[in-house]
């Protein structure tokens, strides 16, 4: 007995699990954020196989749903690349300073060692 899927419901499978995957839990932790522009790219490499299927089965609207899909997805894998990229910028930025002053105080910078890592923070001064 062989199982055959009817390509309608599988494009709307992956219509519906496209649309609710990105919006499961909010990035807040770093974990998150990886995991959301993990999600972005899958949904690009799926949208673009939806796109795929149906250009070879002449079927417009899949290729059509899979183009804009497929253009959607990368727009936001892309935004989710530089966020993270102006993330790490900022945090290099302010550790690679040695003092600041904020708010009428001085701050230094020190570091620490733990199980071979080197951690910075800064601690108030004077």
């Amino acid at each position: 007995m062989t199982l055959r899927i009817n390509p309608r419901y599988l494009a709307a499978g992956l219509l519906c699990a496209s649309l609710g995957a990105p919006n499961l839990a909010p990035a807040q932790s770093h974990r998150h954020r990886h995991q959301q522009e993990q999600t972005w790219r899958n949904l690009t490499y799926g949208a673009g196989a939806l796109g795929l299927m149906g250009l070879l089965g002449h079927n417009g609207t899949l290729t059509t749903i899979g183009a804009a899909g497929t253009l959607y997805s990368a727009s936001r894998w892309n935004a989710e690349m530089n966020s993270r990229h102006n993330r790490e910028r900022a945090r290099a930025e302010v550790f690679s300073r040695r003092s600041y002053d904020y708010g009428g105080h001085h701050y230094v910078r020190h570091s620490k060692n733990r199980n071979g890592k080197k951690y910075y923070y800064f601690t108030r001064e004077g």
